[in-house]
Protein backbone atom coordinates (compact mmCIF):
# COMPACT_ATOMS: atom_id res chain seq x y z
CA UNK A 1 0.00 0.00 0.00
CA UNK A 2 1.56 3.41 -0.85
CA UNK A 3 1.83 6.12 1.53
CA UNK A 4 -1.30 8.70 0.57
CA UNK A 5 -0.94 12.54 1.31
CA UNK A 6 -3.82 14.75 0.86
CA UNK A 7 -3.46 18.24 -0.50
CA UNK A 8 -4.79 21.00 -2.42
CA UNK A 9 -3.59 22.98 -5.56
CA UNK A 10 -4.43 26.81 -4.78
CA UNK A 11 -5.64 29.53 -7.41
CA UNK A 12 -1.76 31.32 -7.13
CA UNK A 13 -0.71 27.92 -8.37
CA UNK A 14 -2.48 28.11 -11.89
CA UNK A 15 -0.50 29.88 -14.85
CA UNK A 16 -1.40 31.96 -17.22
CA UNK A 17 -3.77 28.86 -19.05
CA UNK A 18 -5.59 28.04 -16.20
CA UNK A 19 -3.73 25.08 -15.27
CA UNK A 20 -1.13 24.00 -12.12
CA UNK A 21 2.35 25.49 -13.49
CA UNK A 22 4.44 22.15 -13.62
CA UNK A 23 7.01 23.24 -10.64
CA UNK A 24 4.27 23.18 -8.15
CA UNK A 25 4.11 19.34 -8.35
CA UNK A 26 6.85 19.11 -7.25
CA UNK A 27 6.59 21.24 -4.71
CA UNK A 28 3.65 19.16 -3.81
CA UNK A 29 5.31 15.96 -4.02
CA UNK A 30 8.30 17.21 -1.63
CA UNK A 31 5.56 17.89 1.21
CA UNK A 32 4.41 14.42 0.66
CA UNK A 33 8.00 13.20 1.35
CA UNK A 34 8.32 15.60 4.42
CA UNK A 35 4.86 13.82 6.09
CA UNK A 36 5.90 10.45 4.91
CA UNK A 37 9.96 10.52 6.34
CA UNK A 38 7.66 12.49 9.84
CA UNK A 39 5.57 9.00 9.88
CA UNK A 40 8.61 6.73 8.97
CA UNK A 41 10.31 8.48 12.08
CA UNK A 42 7.33 9.29 14.60
CA UNK A 43 7.82 12.64 14.86
CA UNK A 44 5.08 15.73 13.75
CA UNK A 45 8.04 18.37 13.30
CA UNK A 46 11.63 17.85 11.44
CA UNK A 47 14.44 18.60 13.51
CA UNK A 48 17.45 17.87 11.80
CA UNK A 49 19.42 17.83 15.53
CA UNK A 50 17.26 15.18 16.64
CA UNK A 51 16.32 13.50 13.19
CA UNK A 52 19.47 13.17 11.02
CA UNK A 53 17.46 10.77 8.88
CA UNK A 54 15.83 14.11 7.12
CA UNK A 55 19.43 15.63 5.75
CA UNK A 56 18.51 14.73 2.46
CA UNK A 57 19.64 16.22 -0.92
CA UNK A 58 17.81 15.13 -4.46
CA UNK A 59 20.20 13.33 -6.72
CA UNK A 60 17.45 12.24 -9.51
CA UNK A 61 14.40 13.16 -10.33
CA UNK A 62 12.04 11.58 -13.36
CA UNK A 63 8.77 13.65 -13.89
CA UNK A 64 5.92 12.97 -16.40
CA UNK A 65 3.09 15.67 -16.83
CA UNK A 66 -0.40 13.85 -17.69
CA UNK A 67 -3.41 15.89 -18.08
CA UNK A 68 -3.60 19.32 -16.52
CA UNK A 69 -4.92 19.55 -13.39
CA UNK A 70 -6.76 22.98 -13.98
CA UNK A 71 -8.45 25.13 -10.73
CA UNK A 72 -7.69 25.07 -7.57
CA UNK A 73 -8.45 21.40 -5.51
CA UNK A 74 -7.71 18.53 -3.80
CA UNK A 75 -5.55 15.55 -4.88
CA UNK A 76 -4.02 12.82 -3.47
CA UNK A 77 -0.29 12.22 -3.43
CA UNK A 78 0.56 8.73 -3.30
CA UNK A 79 4.42 7.66 -2.53
CA UNK A 80 5.84 4.40 -2.55
CA UNK A 81 9.69 3.30 -1.78
CA UNK A 82 11.14 1.26 -5.00
CA UNK A 83 14.76 1.22 -4.18
CA UNK A 84 16.59 1.55 -0.52
CA UNK A 85 20.35 2.03 -0.75
CA UNK A 86 22.19 2.51 2.03
CA UNK A 87 22.51 6.42 1.58
CA UNK A 88 19.55 6.70 -0.39
CA UNK A 89 16.19 6.19 -1.55
CA UNK A 90 13.69 6.28 -5.06
CA UNK A 91 10.26 7.04 -4.44
CA UNK A 92 8.09 6.61 -6.76
CA UNK A 93 4.95 8.81 -6.88
CA UNK A 94 1.54 10.32 -7.94
CA UNK A 95 -0.48 12.95 -8.21
CA UNK A 96 -4.52 12.40 -8.68
CA UNK A 97 -7.78 14.62 -8.75
CA UNK A 98 -10.41 13.82 -6.88
CA UNK A 99 -12.26 12.71 -10.25
CA UNK A 100 -9.16 11.23 -12.20
CA UNK A 101 -8.03 7.43 -12.45
CA UNK A 102 -4.82 8.65 -13.89
CA UNK A 103 -2.40 10.69 -12.29
CA UNK A 104 -1.78 14.16 -13.93
CA UNK A 105 1.80 13.61 -12.79
CA UNK A 106 3.98 10.82 -12.50
CA UNK A 107 7.66 9.64 -11.75
CA UNK A 108 10.40 8.74 -9.57
CA UNK A 109 12.63 10.82 -7.07
CA UNK A 110 16.02 9.75 -5.95
CA UNK A 111 16.86 11.60 -2.08
CA UNK A 112 20.45 10.95 -0.68
CA UNK A 113 21.05 11.17 3.24
CA UNK A 114 23.81 13.78 3.88
CA UNK A 115 26.09 15.42 6.92
CA UNK A 116 24.62 18.49 6.96
CA UNK A 117 28.45 19.75 7.99
CA UNK A 118 29.65 17.79 5.52
CA UNK A 119 27.75 17.32 2.97
CA UNK A 120 28.82 13.83 2.16
CA UNK A 121 26.42 10.86 1.85
CA UNK A 122 25.56 9.10 5.10
CA UNK A 123 24.12 5.72 5.73
CA UNK A 124 20.46 6.06 7.12
CA UNK A 125 19.98 5.17 10.73
CA UNK A 126 19.52 1.20 10.77
CA UNK A 127 15.88 1.59 12.53
CA UNK A 128 15.17 4.46 9.56
CA UNK A 129 16.41 1.60 6.84
CA UNK A 130 14.12 -0.58 8.26
CA UNK A 131 11.16 1.53 7.96
CA UNK A 132 11.84 1.97 4.51
CA UNK A 133 12.61 -1.59 3.58
CA UNK A 134 9.65 -2.33 5.40
CA UNK A 135 7.48 -0.10 2.48
CA UNK A 136 9.54 -1.32 -0.65
CA UNK A 137 7.38 -2.12 -3.52
CA UNK A 138 9.97 -3.98 -5.10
Amino acid sequence: MPFQYQTSFFFDELNSLGVVHHTNYLLHVERAQQALFQKLLSVDDFDGERDEDICVVVTDLDCHLGYPFSNPGDCLIELGVNRVRSCAVTLSFKIFSDNANVPHCFGTRTVCKICPTMSEPRPWTEAFHEALESMSVV
